[in-house]
């Protein structure tokens, strides 16, 4: 029997996802065994896509030239400074690590582009992360003991649920399920219909408890769009779907109105916890050299964030504001081109009539924006998958392969 090198790379790719979604932590303090399996993997799976990268730039897409320019800006400059300034090397460690994520699509595309059943793969993979994630964060406000034992879950990892493959996952799940209802009321797509709601309302439960405004906000919206947009093509089914959501909303207002009212509470508590002023800060502190104005202070810079009562910290609260800190306007420009340069071809995307699509770009856009804007997760491997999932749709230009990835389109 042959072994296929590719599907091997893309199974050793998934482990890895299935190991950090189970067992690790987004931005874990030290390398354990898990981390260390888990880095082993990915190397395995994604080391070989290296001589891909010397490519002719003729030959590449516009994202992968934006990306080697700010691979090639990220990875000297900013150590230059951090060197110079004697920034703490663990923090310029855990930077680069965070900063070489972001280009992931470049070791990853390469490989799912060869494998006609690559991109499913990275889909069902990260989908997974995201349920997996969610049901760590659910088992100890639950006390779900035999979950707590089997996976890696402990209290302190309550900041499980702000990863944006939680949003992802229940979007995806939850849109998918709201599709099968309302393109035929069969038995068999209600059952289905049915199930993939529950899941996603399931994987949405932490984000819920933990109170996360920006991701709730995200996910009653993109819903609301998705309906409204639905009911121009079919308003009667979508009538009686939203028939159905408000019935089981009227009967279920006591617990929607105890979900709502910590959330208000906390919004008149806290607001927008100072993003602004902590944005000020940043500009503060480097707009007062012309090298760090344009550099930044390095990988590992830390500063006095108003969002943390001045303490000093090495993270923002948003990867545009973290890029400025410590890549500078050059790094921000660029890190801005290389985002919007991946998520250029979408609006062409939309309007195809592939409803698998349609929904994973739905369901990406949301945890993508908000972690580029208002979260700290961008330092994630989960917000790296964002990106990956992004590039992989720049291929989806042929009838042929998108009836091989979305074979069941037609049927939902």
């Amino acid at each position: 029997m042959i072994i296929n090198l590719l599907s091997v790379r893309i199974l050793f790719f998934c482990a890895a996802l299935f190991l950090y979604g189970g067992w690790s932590a987004p931005t874990p303090d030290h390398f354990g065994p898990v981390e260390i399996i888990i880095a082993v993997l990915l190397a395995i799976s994604l080391l070989p896509s290296i001589p891909a990268l010397i490519k002719p730039l003729v030959l590449r897409k516009t994202w992968e030239k934006t990306a080697l320019l700010w691979a090639l800006a990220g990875l000297t400059l900013p150590l230059i400074i951090a060197a110079s300034r004697s920034n703490p090397a663990n923090l310029i460690v855990r930077d680069m690590i965070a900063f070489i994520l972001l280009l992931l699509p470049l070791l990853t595309q390469p490989l799912i582009e060869k494998q006609p059943h690559g991109r499913s793969a990275a889909i069902i993979a990260t989908l997974a992360t995201g349920f997996l994630l969610s049901l760590r964060s659910l088992a100890p406000a639950f006390n779900v003991p035999f979950i707590s034992a089997a996976l890696g879950t402990t209290e302190k990892l309550d900041y499980l649920a702000n990863m944006p493959t939680v949003l992802m996952s229940a979007l995806f799940t939850t849109l998918l399920g709201l599709q099968y209802l309302s393109k035929n009321f069969s038995a068999r797509h209600i059952v289905y219909g049915a199930a993939l709601l529950t899941i996603g309302i399931s994987i949405l439960m932490p984000i819920i408890l933990s109170q996360q405004r920006a991701s709730l906000f995200a996910f009653v919206a993109t819903i609301s769009i998705w309906l409204l947009v639905s009911l121009r093509k079919k308003p009667l089914k979508i009538l009686l779907l939203l028939g159905l959501i408000g019935l089981l909303s009227f009967y279920n207002w006591p617990l929607i109105e105890q979900a709502i009212k910590p959330l208000i509470h906390k919004n008149q508590l806290v607001g927008f916890n100072r993003r602004g002023e902590e944005l000020g800060a940043i500009w503060h502190t480097i707009r007062t050299n012309p090298i760090t104005l344009f550099f930044g202070r390095g990988w590992g810079a830390s500063f006095a964030s108003p969002a943390v009562a001045d303490i000093q910290v090495n993270y923002t609260h948003s990867l545009l504001s973290s890029l400025l800190l410590k890549t500078g306007l050059t790094g921000l420009v660029l890190g801005v081109f290389y985002i919007a340069a991946l998520l250029k071809p979408l609006p062409e995307i939309l309007r195809e009539n592939t409803i698998r699509t349609k929904i994973l770009v739905l369901s990406i856009l949301p945890p993508l924006f908000i972690d580029i804007f208002l979260y700290a997760s961008y330092k994630s491997l989960d917000f790296a998958l964002m990106l990956v999932l992004l590039a992989s749709l720049h291929n989806v230009d042929d009838e042929s392969e998108k009836a091989l990835l979305y074979s069941n389109a037609s049927k939902i």
